[in-house]
């Protein structure tokens, strides 16, 4: 059973337009408890199924949003980004496949990656 999934996003750069400040979104403010949606500094994160999420500390001691049960999530950025960082990590309980996909304003896919996890790694 996947424990972790898309889960700790440890941080989100975002930089929209030429001159925008970097946001970080360190996820301290999402409230204790079960989450369907958060937003935070614009970033609206919202889950695909009808389960929830919740805030957790993560491998690398920061803390994330943690799903389980291979929980797909989203981040939409209002006013869109030029440049995004997402920190994803495992708690070592089985083998998964950590993935990211990046869309644009009309759900073009415009890049994804897949990361193998083996069973044993703990990290970011």
């Amino acid at each position: 059973m996947m424990k972790f999934c898309l889960g700790a996003l440890a941080a989100l750069f975002v930089a929209s337009g030429a001159h925008a400040s970097p946001i970080l979104i360190d996820f301290e403010s999402v409230p204790p408890g079960s989450q369907m949606s958060y937003v935070e500094s614009g970033v609206t994160f919202t889950t695909l199924t009808n389960s929830a999420f919740f805030r957790s500390e993560t491998p690398a001691g920061t803390q994330g949003l943690l799903a389980s049960d291979s929980l797909p999530f989203r981040a939409d950025i209002s006013g869109g980004a030029t440049t995004v960082s997402v920190d994803l990590g495992d708690f070592a309980s089985d083998a998964e496949l950590l993935f990211l996909q990046a869309f644009d304003v009309f759900d073009n896919l415009l890049e994804q990656t897949l990361l193998p996890i083996s069973s044993n790694f703990e990290g970011m």
